[in-house]
C-alpha cells in the first residue's frame, strides 16, 4: 500500500462525468430526447417478450423514459446509454416495457433495451448477470465484483470508469447510490454501505485495493475508514457513488 498515496493524488483533480476528468462518476439523467431514436417500430433486433418482474435490462442508447407506454406520452427523463433499469411488470405492452430508473418509474421502447447475459463472462464462473460498466471493459476480478455486488444489492444508477481513472482505467469502478450531484440518502444510502462492506469482507476473492465512499478510503489493511479532505463537492468527496479500486 506504499504507493497508495501516489496514487490517490489522481484523484485530487475531479470533476463531473466520465470524460471530464472526474473520478469516473458517470454522468446522471439528461434531460433531452434521444437523437434519431424510432419510439414508434419496432426493429429486427428489438428487446421482445416477457422479462421476470425485477430483472434487469440495460439500454444500448439515450433512452427515453415515458410516463405510458407510447411516444404520445410525456418524457419523465432520458436515460444515458448504458443505464440499468428494473423491470416492473413482466408483459410488456406493444414494444414498451415498464421499469424503474432509480426512483423514477416510467415505460421504455424495446428498441433500445437488452438483456445483460445470464452468465458471467469475465471468467469468475459465476451466476450473476453480467453489469455493464460505463468506459470499460475492466480487468476480470472488477467486473466479477461489479456483477456479484449488483446482483446481491442493486445498481439502479450508472457504473463507469475512464482513462486517467485511479489506479487505471481497467482497475478501477464508480458506482452511483444515487443521481450524480445529491447526496445519497435512505435506501441508497444502506446500498452504498453494503457494497462497500462487500467489498472490504471479500478483498482476496476481487483483489481490492481500496474503496472510497462518503469523504473516507478504507484500504483492507487493518487501518479502517480513515477521513479524507474536503475537496469541494458532493460529486468530489464521494457522497453520491462508491468509488472501489482493484489490484492487477
Amino acid at each position: 500500500m506504499a504507493h497508495l498515496g501516489s496514487l490517490l493524488g489522481g484523484l485530487a483533480i475531479l470533476t463531473l462525468g466520465l470524460g471530464l476528468g472526474g473520478c469516473g462518476a458517470a454522468e446522471g439523467p439528461v434531460e433531452t430526447d434521444i437523437s434519431g431514436a424510432d419510439e414508434t417500430s419496432v426493429s429486427a433486433d428489438a428487446l421482445t417478450g416477457s422479462r421476470p418482474v425485477g430483472s434487469t435490462l440495460t439500454a444500448s442508447a439515450n433512452l427515453n423514459l415515458r410516463s405510458g407506454p407510447s411516444t404520445d406520452k410525456s418524457i419523465l427523463l432520458t436515460m444515458p446509454r448504458g443505464s440499468n433499469v428494473t423491470v416492473v411488470t413482466s408483459q410488456p405492452t406493444g414494444a414498451w416495457y415498464q421499469v424503474k430508473y432509480g426512483s423514477r418509474t416510467g415505460w421504455a421502447h424495446g428498441n433500445y433495451l437488452f438483456a445483460p447475459n445470464a452468465t458471467d463472462s469475465s471468467g469468475g464462473g459465476g451466476n450473476a448477470p453480467t453489469s455493464r460498466v460505463n468506459g470499460g471493459p475492466v480487468v476480470a476480478h472488477a467486473q466479477r465484483f461489479v456483477d456479484d455486488a449488483c446482483q446481491k444489492y442493486g445498481c439502479p444508477y450508472e457504473l463507469g470508469t475512464r482513462e486517467g481513472h485511479s489506479p487505471t482505467r481497467t482497475r478501477a469502478v464508480d458506482m452511483m447510490m444515487s443521481r450524480i450531484g445529491t447526496t445519497a440518502s435512505g435506501t441508497e444510502r444502506t446500498r452504498g454501505e453494503n457494497i462497500s462492506s462487500f467489498a472490504l469482507g471479500n478483498e482476496r476473492t476481487y483483489k481490492l485495493l481500496y474503496v472510497i465512499w462518503r469523504q473516507r478510503i478504507n484500504s483492507a489493511d487493518g487501518r479502517g475508514w480513515r477521513g479524507m479532505e474536503d475537496r469541494g463537492s458532493i460529486t468530489q468527496n464521494h457522497f453520491d457513488h462508491v468509488h472501489v479500486s482493484f489490484d492487477p
